[in-house]
């Protein structure tokens, strides 16, 4: 079972790539497009800031190779701190360190929490 499972992820690594750059790309729009954005009541933008970038570390974590995921760590934590400066130049946008904050933690616990998948599903002579 874990040998097969360990078999797809390989053969899906590619297309889970391009779905991590789509889905990085569509995250950095919608953080930088004027006038659009959760609503802060409840603390739903933060959610939404944690959930983002929850994914796209939980989908790096768990599908790319060791190097890539090392790369797409560093790459998600430069657009988690760069998103954030970069609406302090945008129009009806608004730079907070608690957004960034929120994104960090996204990118830590789907992290950890891909890690665990993947190393659940790690042939045991690894």
């Amino acid at each position: 079972m874990k040998d097969a499972l360990r078999t797809l992820l390989g053969k899906i690594e590619p297309f889970a790539t391009l779905l991590w750059w789509v889905s990085l790309i569509i995250v950095i729009v919608l953080t930088l497009t004027p006038g659009l954005g959760p609503p802060g009541r409840f603390g739903l933008d933060k959610a939404v800031h944690f959930i983002a970038f929850g994914w796209l570390s939980l989908l790096a974590a768990l599908v790319l190779r060791e190097r890539g995921g090392r790369w797409a760590m560093a790459v998600l934590v430069l657009s988690a701190l760069g998103t954030e400066m970069a609406q302090m130049i945008v129009a009806t946008r608004s730079s907070m360190i608690s957004d960034a904050v929120a994104n960090l933690a996204g990118i830590a616990v789907g992290m950890a929490l891909g890690r665990a998948v993947a190393r659940a599903f790690r042939p045991q002579d690894e």
